[in-house]
């Protein structure tokens, strides 16, 4: 927000164009400036900076040393982004006025434009000592320090704004945007309410409420901001993006894609929704289409950190590892002190197997939140897979201290428990871990382990459905149902292995009474009729579902673990 000169936005058009046509036609007089700068002031207001630069650009030609024109030249060159050269012109206005608190703080926002922010802080202060009332220059010099996120240096220059502005509404929403970074979201509601009131229409009130609502985990009520903030400008592509965002944290996938392109329609290099459509593709398993969001962000924004974690966790899903470690140490570069990339990172190395490396970085994610919740039940896993057990135990209770609706650290206390053959306190756990997330599939095949352990296999074959059910390439769950079946039928059914003769093998399941066939049932399932025999073992036990899943699984046999090398169904 730069100052313009004040000029009257009322100038009759007839009158811009007789001081246009003159300064086209170099017929200026020193008696037409006042006409000329007014003129230029008006097509400023009109936002046609093209035509007021070309008049303020003939005005210095005839007075090189006239103030309002470099002045009122740098503020058409920021407002077309040529925001070098409007540094110059205002720092010519500056050596022509340097009492002007309006130069100094032109000159600060095209120091903060180019991102030199400490300077800009600097023509701030000169600015406030020119004039101490001035709300414009507080509130300017606190969105410097905001940039710089020093948030308590510019929550302080935004009361002072406010203190002498109490109706400045764009000082209540920066000032609403510091306290959110100062997770002081309460107080940020208050004062985008505040801005509310004064005006019902304000985009950035809205706007600022839905981040605000958003960081709560109120994701209903950020998305209603929102969608005030569109009735306020619906053609805003970063509030598109916001609701794309709220309906992607309320799993609403296909909504949510639908608003990112939206918002990717109305400006195609804005970086953030193809970031965030990343997420959702990701969300949604499909590995190669969230790669290519998060490659786009990267390509538009290579400074986007969570682009670059966004990645690497899909690489690491993709079991792309050394490529994700790459990603994690460019996010890093950007932010060394970032969570997701250490947490990224040390995902990455416990999926090699480098379990010291992953430690450490889970520590360093720890140190970066030391309030997460995540950090800890990670390091506790890490430590687990480590044998050590009473180190993994108190990362995994702090896990839980701090979050005692997350599942997650209880499977892996259960996992413990279990090691040391405590199996009654693991079925504990994972109960626990199962009543808090219904759908969390390690911690059914964690309890099934235990109940095949107890030798309560029904049991156990229940839970291994769940997994199946939830996850259907997991072989683990498949495998170790089909063992316990075959326990399970032992009673009911003696299979006979013929090495290699598939035909001898169906034969003699035909000589069987035809009461005994109507009890033979898969093996797996347990609930349909057998109707594959597999070769070399020739066990005929499974329907055609289950060999179907174990064929494109670990292709064992589930009553001998022999290879399969083909399956054919039989007719009885």
């Amino acid at each position: 927000m730069y100052q313009s000169q004040e000029h009257n936005t009322k100038e009759p058009a007839k009158d811009v164009s007789k001081a246009f046509e003159e300064v086209q036609s170099n017929k200026m007089t020193p008696q037409g400036l006042p006409l000329y700068l007014k003129s230029a002031g008006t097509l400023e207001n009109m936002k046609k900076y093209h035509e007021a630069l070309q008049i303020y650009t003939k005005i210095l030609q005839f007075d090189p040393n006239n103030f309002e024109a470099h002045s009122g030249a740098g503020c058409a060159l920021l407002s077309l982004k040529r925001n070098e050269e409007a540094l110059q012109a205002f720092k010519k206005a500056v050596n022509l006025n340097p009492h002007s608190n309006v130069a100094q703080n032109n000159l600060g926002v095209a120091l903060s434009e180019l991102g030199k922010l400490y300077e800009a802080i600097e023509a701030f202060k000169l600015s406030i000592a020119i004039d101490p009332n001035c709300p414009d220059s507080y509130k300017l010099k606190g969105d410097a320090f905001s940039s710089l996120g020093h948030h308590k240096d510019a929550l302080c220059e935004y009361n002072k704004a406010i203190l002498f502005n109490p109706s400045y509404i764009d000082a209540y929403i920066e000032r609403a945007n510091c306290l959110i970074q100062m997770k002081q979201f309460e107080d940020a509601i208050r004062d985008c309410d505040k801005a509310i009131a004064l005006d019902p229409n304000s985009f950035g009130a809205y706007n600022t409420k839905g981040y605000a609502l958003h960081d709560l985990g109120a994701y209903t009520e950020a998305l209603s901001q929102y969608e005030r903030a569109l009735q306020c400008d619906p053609t805003s592509c970063v509030a598109y993006n916001n609701k794309g965002a709220a309906l992607k944290d309320l799993e609403r996938f296909d909504e949510a894609l639908v608003e990112f392109d939206k918002s990717i329609s109305l400006d195609p290099d804005y970086a953030n929704p193809y970031r965030h459509k990343g997420d959702v593709y990701y969300s949604m398993g499909e590995d190669n289409l969230a790669y290519a969001c998060y490659t786009q962000a990267i390509r538009i924004n290579p400074g986007y950190l969570k682009a670059y974690t966004g990645r690497a966790n899909c690489l690491i899903s993709m079991k792309k590892l050394k490529e994700a470690l790459e990603d994690t140490e460019k996010a890093l570069k950007i932010d060394s002190n970032d969570f997701t990339a250490h947490n990224a990172r040390a995902f990455a190395f416990h999926d090699l197997g480098k379990l010291n490396e992953a430690l450490k970085e889970y520590q360093l994610a720890i140190e970066a939140e030391p309030e997460s919740y995540v950090g800890y039940n990670n390091k506790g896993a890490a430590l687990k897979d480590m044998g050590r057990f009473d180190e993994a135990l108190d990362a995994l209770e702090i896990s839980i201290v701090l979050c005692p609706s997350y599942a997650n650290p209880r499977k892996h206390k259960g996992d413990i428990l279990a090691k040391r053959k405590k199996y009654e306190e693991a079925l504990t756990s994972y109960n626990e871990s199962i009543r808090i997330n219904e759908n969390y599939a390690p911690a059914y095949l964690g309890r099934a382990s235990v109940l095949s352990v107890l030798e309560k296999y029904a049991d156990a074959i229940k839970d291994y459905d769940k997994v199946i059910q939830l996850d259907p390439n997991n072989t683990e769950a498949i495998e170790r149902k089909g063992e316990l079946a075959a326990k399970l039928n032992e009673s009911q059914k003696k299979p006979v292995v013929v090495e290699s003769q598939v035909n001898s093998q169906v034969k003699s399941q035909q000589k069987q009474p035809e009461s005994s066939q109507s009890e033979r049932l898969c093996v797996v399932c347990v609930d349909n009729k057998p109707e594959i025999v597999v070769v070399p073992c020739g066990h005929a036990n499974l329907c055609k579902g289950c060999s179907d899943a174990i064929l494109k699984a670990n292709k064992l046999c589930p009553t001998c673990r022999v290879e399969i090398k083909e399956a054919f169904k039989f007719y009885l």
